[in-house]
């Protein structure tokens, strides 16, 4: 025990020692240098709770414009099953439109196979900038050159993005010209394709026969210039999830009745305005099925299809294929006249003219 408590001294005298040695042989402090240049200051962080409660909060108008969306023709069409088709995904599926937005091509540049129609993100910047002002900015508001003449539509930033789908297709064989060459026909298919609306809004692309009929400048009627697309289709407040708003749908059911959702026709037209708003759509119907009736006489036509095979081609004049061309693009259309009454009247009665002569 006492050698223990020698050797515990001395190891402990040893190291005091080895202190003193050390701390002796430190010298003077050096003179204090120059103070370094401020460093760059950081971006302030940005609350994410803050940016993601502009939206996704307590409010519930997402939650609607959502079901109204659902329930829209874009949605339940089921049409986005064709992702796989260059030529018809460009409309009927979010991504294919997306592609030719960015390439200006009539065409997507790839199948899509995992496709979805048409939504929210096809029409708005939704979460580009976080934040609740551009979200629900329109993506692409630019006028836009139709497909089949190049003719620029400019119906308004809020509904440009409509024309841009909602237009005529380029037709093989091509549309013809008044008074130009005939055409020549060897499959019964052919015309506008589903969604001519926009340009039938504007006044253009149809067959403008010479007749007594005048045609209104295009852009020059009241739907056009100040209604547009979105100022009837998604009029508020909207019928739920069943007419207006979202829905783009100017029809509904109730109680097994299909009605129409007249709300924007009486906002202008006032009273107890309809779709047949002046007899528009009895007297455009009647003209529509006189000229059918004319095209299927003259054996053009059998039931509702060009007369037209590989082996038994048609050639018609320019004013027979134009006759064909407005007899399709009106009933595609259709609104039987309510998107612009004066260029469709005036189209079937010069047509139902140059078909009696």
């Amino acid at each position: 025990m006492k050698r223990f408590t020698y050797l515990f001294s001395l190891t402990l005298t040893v190291f005091a020692l080895a202190a003193v040695v050390i701390i002796g042989c430190e010298g003077p402090a050096g003179a204090t240098g120059a103070a370094g240049a401020d460093g760059k200051d950081g971006i302030d962080g940005v609350d994410a709770n803050a940016t993601c409660t502009q939206c996704h909060s307590q409010d519930t108008d997402i939650l609607a414009k959502s079901l109204e969306a659902d329930g829209s023709g874009h949605m339940l069409g089921g049409h986005f099953r064709y992702g796989d088709r260059t030529d018809c995904s460009i409309c009927h599926t979010h991504e294919g439109f997306l592609d030719i937005m960015a390439s200006g091509a009539m065409e997507a540049s790839k199948e899509y196979e995992d496709a979805t129609p048409p939504n929210c993100r096809t029409c708005h910047n939704v979460h580009k900038d976080y934040d609740k002002a551009t979200d629900f900015d329109i993506r692409f508001i630019d006028p836009v050159t139709l497909w089949d003449n190049d003719v620029v539509v400019d119906l308004g930033p809020d509904n440009n993005i409509c024309v841009s789908c909602h237009q005529p297709r380029a037709m093989e064989p091509a549309a013809p010209a008044v008074g130009g060459a005939d055409v020549v026909f060897t499959d019964d298919s052919w015309g506008p394709h589903h969604g001519p609306q926009s340009a039938i809004v504007w006044g253009t692309a149809a067959y403008e026969t010479v007749g007594d009929e005048s045609y209104p400048i295009g852009g020059s009627t009241s739907h056009a210039n100040s209604a547009g697309c979105t100022g009837c289709h998604m009029v508020e407040p909207g019928r739920g999830d069943q007419a207006g708003g979202h829905t783009l749908s100017m029809t509904y059911e109730s109680r097994g009745t299909a009605r129409e959702f007249t709300a924007s026709c009486e906002n202008c037209h006032g009273g107890d305005a309809d779709f047949d708003y002046m007899n528009i759509q009895t007297d455009v119907t009647a003209l529509w099925d006189s000229l059918d009736v004319i095209l299927h006489a003259k054996n053009i036509l059998v039931d509702g299809d060009i007369n037209a095979s590989t082996e038994a081609p048609l050639t018609l004049t320019a004013d027979e294929a134009g006759a064909v061309l407005n007899l399709l693009y009106i009933d595609e259309d259709a609104s039987f006249g309510v998107h612009n009454p004066r260029y469709v009247k005036a189209l079937l009665k010069n047509s139902i003219q140059a078909m009696s002569n």
